[in-house]
């Protein structure tokens, strides 16, 4: 409420900053509501002085200023410390590329730095919260992550890009096979022993085929080829895995 110094200064009248025309008592450890008129005699002089006056024996006398200063009323807020909350929040239930957990984490960090401005703290504890649900949002996603990514690796859900060549590919079964079989090597890290393939004899745009991914240690994969125009580009697609009584057949 007011500026005294830390060695509390003694009783008496001080200026007081809300009114230049009047002083306010200090009881020695606080302010009161005791006002009156700033007198216009040399004692003003004298109680506003830091010089060191000698009293009756010749003892100096440290003298102090002190000035009033009303009470800070307005609202004292912490919008980092309560948006980090907010999106504390959101990061559990959808947090795209981690983004929303990432906000709120350095908005906890702004907030709890912007608390310790304030006597006592706004907002620390608001900010500590944003701060721990971010770091639980985004470890949540990232395992999320993992486990859709590892999910469709294991069942056979990708897809190779089209291949631009020409009609030359058909006359060589082969080498469509050898691009599946480095496709999946790609892509699963899985070796592949071989891939057969029932190729038509004219493939044309539109015509689809089967083949047969022998995947080692590890069920066969069946392969959907889709031929996507006459000059040679093509599709292929893991659609499943082979039925066991298929692949020894």
């Amino acid at each position: 409420m007011c500026d005294a110094p830390t060695n509390l200064a003694p009783a008496g009248w001080y200026a007081d900053t809300s009114d230049a025309g009047q002083e306010r008592w200090w009881d020695g450890s606080r302010w009161t509501d005791r006002v009156r008129p700033t007198p216009l005699t040399p004692e003003t002089a004298t109680d506003t002085s830091d010089a060191a006056l000698p009293t009756d024996n010749g003892t100096p006398v440290q003298r102090y200023r002190l000035t009033y200063t009303p009470p800070d009323d307005s609202p004292r807020t912490n919008t980092p410390a309560t948006l980090s909350l907010i999106f504390g929040i959101i990061s559990l239930i959808v947090n795209p590329l981690l983004l929303v957990g990432i906000a709120a984490l350095i908005l906890g960090i702004v907030g709890l730095r912007r608390a310790g401005n304030f006597i006592p703290p706004v907002g620390h504890g608001k900010a500590m919260a944003g701060v721990v649900l971010s770091i639980i949002g985004t470890l949540v996603n990232v395992i999320l992550i993992i486990v859709v990514v590892s999910a469709l690796i294991g069942s056979g859900a990708f897809q190779s890009g089209h291949r631009n060549s020409s009609s030359a590919v058909w006359q060589d079964q082969g080498e469509v096979q050898q691009l599946i079989s480095t496709g999946i090597h790609e892509q699963t890290g899985a070796k592949v022993d071989a891939v057969q393939c029932a190729v038509p004899a004219a493939p044309t745009a539109g015509t689809s085929f089967d083949c047969i991914a022998r995947i080692a240690d590890a069920p066969d994969l069946r392969i959907l080829v889709r031929v996507q125009d006459n000059e040679g580009r093509f599709v292929w697609q893991v659609t499943g895995k082979e039925p066991e009584a298929s692949a020894g057949a």
